[in-house]
Formats: C-alpha cells, sequence, structure tokens
C-alpha cells in the first residue's frame, strides 16, 4: 500500500503528445492524503512539488489519481487516471465534490524509494 507522505513519479500517458507532461518526462509528487475510489483500492490525492501547467494551459498543484483497472493495487507500473486540481479537492467521492480537470487517463505511477 501506499502511504501518506511516500514519493511517487507520475509520467506517460496515451496521448501521444503527452500533453499533460508539456514537454516534461514527469513529475515528482507527494502523497498527501486517500480519496474515496471507484474500486477497492483508495483514490490517492498527491501534491507536485511546484504547480504545473499542461500544454493547454490548465494549471494545478493537486491531483486525484485512480487506478485505471478495477482489479489492480498500487505498485510500480500501475496505470492510473490523472484529475489536475488548481484547488485543493474535497476527500470525497467524485459526484459530491468540486472536480478538477482530466488530463490523462493512462499515466504511469511509480514509487521513489525515499520519503522527503
Amino acid at each position: 500500500m501506499v502511504e501518506l507522505g511516500d514519493r511517487l513519479y507520475l509520467s506517460g500517458g496515451a496521448d501521444p503528445t503527452l500533453s499533460w507532461l508539456n514537454g516534461n518526462s514527469g513529475y515528482e509528487v507527494t502523497v498527501a492524503g486517500y480519496m474515496p475510489g471507484r474500486g477497492k483500492e483508495p483514490a490517492l490525492l498527491v501534491k507536485f512539488d511546484d504547480f504545473i501547467t499542461t500544454a493547454h494551459g490548465l494549471k494545478g498543484l493537486y491531483a486525484v489519481i485512480e487506478l485505471r483497472f478495477e482489479n489492480t493495487t498500487w505498485q510500480d507500473g500501475a496505470l492510473v487516471q490523472i484529475e489536475l486540481c488548481n484547488f485543493l479537492p474535497a476527500k470525497k467521492p467524485r459526484p459530491e465534490r468540486q472536480c478538477g480537470h482530466w488530463v490523462e487517463a493512462n499515466a504511469i505511477v511509480k514509487k521513489i524509494r525515499y520519503k522527503r
């Protein structure tokens, strides 16, 4: 399981231009909380080190990342969906809270082996 304070690396995606990365190879994030997810595993609230800006001009400091497939777990190489937020989202199910922008549906998550 991923723990609060863990550092993760988000990269890749289905979009051939990887517009959510805006020319970067990926981003390091810190796990800031757990969110209700659609499957057995919780979604994660993560915080970027600084605001990021996508190639489409969307900005955010936080993201909700959720496992792409229902029967997967939080492990290196898991595919995740990324919801970029320019606000701190409430820890409620997606239909019950203010939502950010879906910026990627097939990013890859890897755990960084140190804590900040």
